[in-house]
């Protein structure tokens, strides 16, 4: 980049002032997501261990019958990020307000901007269907018990029959139920004060007046979600979905900056080691 690229920065005479940097929204879906470290940039596969069989009445012989469990795997890939800035000599020596030796943090924020547009386009990849998962089929799936016959609006009752599905999921066996515990209530813009309402506190005379959900979801409004669609999650420690890996020799953003040798200059540079995955649904 030279003095050319920014007129405006670099313009002389006149009132002039800068204002405060946009900065990026990191996405509130990050609170939901596990996080974990990796040794390389070979695939992450997550191994899950179902729960036991079913316990079986001891016969009067006494004889105790085996009991086992199922396994399953899910997977993603590690993606590398990255992006350079360089800025000549001339241009570093003009700049009055020193908004160019703000390029590194700037950096970090587009590093921020990068992982939030990674997790929530896994979330609403192939229309909001979520990303395909180990059977095949996509994370949202009729099969999976996790999305609605048809699409409803955000009501007491649309929250009523995503909970009971939470809670009826099953484990590996496909018998026991796991009984996921509704925890946060995902919107976008559009479905926030929807949400808000429907979350409010009510001061209710009659038991029809009652909120059964006040005080029971914590609501999360990521603004790179688009249109209706609202989402149920339960806790990341109990019922994990989504994840996130970063390399354990360099965890987040890596920031690094040099001075021009062919060139009088300096350059910035970011690296960003990130993947994403859904684990389970």
């Amino acid at each position: 980049m030279t003095t050319s690229d920014f007129p405006l920065l670099l313009e002389q005479g006149g009132n002039r002032v800068v204002s405060n940097a946009y900065q990026v929204a990191q996405s509130p879906l990050i609170q939901m997501a596990t996080r974990r470290t990796v040794q390389d940039l070979r695939d992450v596969t997550v191994l899950k261990a179902g729960e036991m069989s079913e316990l079986q009445k001891v016969t009067e012989r006494g004889e105790i019958k085996s009991v086992s469990h199922g396994e399953a795997a899910e997977g993603y890939q590690i993606e590398t990020y990255a992006g350079i800035f360089a800025l000549s000599r001339k241009l570093l020596l003009n700049d009055d307000f020193g908004v160019f030796g703000q390029s590194a943090s700037r950096l970090g924020t587009a590093a921020a901007q990068a992982e939030a547009n990674a997790l929530v386009g896994l979330l609403t990849q192939s229309s909001g269907a979520g990303p395909l998962m180990s059977d095949g089929k996509r994370l949202f799936h009729a099969d999976h018990g996790n999305l609605a016959a048809s699409g409803g609006a955000l009501s007491i009752s649309t929250l009523s029959a995503g909970r009971a599905a939470m809670r009826t999921q099953k484990g590996l066996d496909g018998k026991s139920p796991v009984g996921v515990t509704p925890a946060f209530l995902v919107v976008g813009p559009a479905q926030e004060t929807a949400a808000e309402q429907i979350l409010a506190q009510l001061n209710a005379n009659t038991v029809a007046e009652q909120n059964p959900f006040a005080g029971r979801l914590s609501l999360i409004c990521e603004p790179r979600i688009s249109g209706n669609a609202w989402y149920l999650f339960g806790e990341r420690a109990t019922a994990p979905v989504l994840e996130m890996a970063y390399l354990a020799s360099a965890p987040g953003p890596q920031i690094s900056s040099r001075d021009g040798w062919d060139v009088l200059g300096r350059e910035f540079r970011v690296v960003l080691d990130l993947g994403v995955g859904a684990t389970d649904w």
